[in-house]
């Protein structure tokens, strides 16, 4: 498996993972290329794709640096938008080499708090990685957020 850092979203790799990701999440695709342009404008959304030997796209992961502000304070996070992997290979690990290639990222570019938002039946897989659930926050789309404190990597 190879893990490949994707900046333009029009990368077919990208492409084809971010289209079944969005078909089985039964999301319409109708609106598919102004995705790809809102991500390819806004400049701080990234992602990794996990293509297997046969150079097919199994997993994606799609990751921005966001902030938290008001006018006393401001919070950098990282926040993992949307995180994809195919049925088949669920439960091999690929979840995990993603999301720590995400988080690496996130702490090579000084964040060191990351923050996602899921279903609930993958609470399991998140608090495995050391994230736990933050109910001060809330996703808008009503799923629980997840929070991880990734600063503590740093000092391995």
């Amino acid at each position: 498996m190879q893990t490949v850092l994707i900046s333009d979203f029009n990368d077919e790799r990208f492409v084809s993972a971010f289209r079944v990701a969005l078909q089985e999440f039964s999301i319409n695709l109708d609106n598919f290329d102004k995705y790809i342009k809102e991500f390819n404008t806004a400049g701080n959304i990234f992602a990794y794709v996990l293509v297997n030997s046969e150079k097919q796209s199994v997993a994606l992961i799609q990751f921005q640096k966001t902030e938290l502000s008001n006018q006393y304070v401001k919070e950098e996070l990282g926040l993992i938008r949307d995180f994809w992997i195919a049925s088949e290979y669920r439960k091999q690990g690929c979840g995990s080499v993603l999301l720590n290639a995400a988080e690496e990222y996130f702490l090579k570019n000084n964040i060191n708090s990351v923050v996602l938002f899921s279903r609930p039946e993958a609470e399991g897989f998140y608090q495995k990685q050391g994230y736990k659930k933050r109910t001060s926050m809330t996703a808008c789309n009503g799923m629980p957020v997840y929070e991880k404190d990734i600063f503590t990597l740093n000092m391995r």
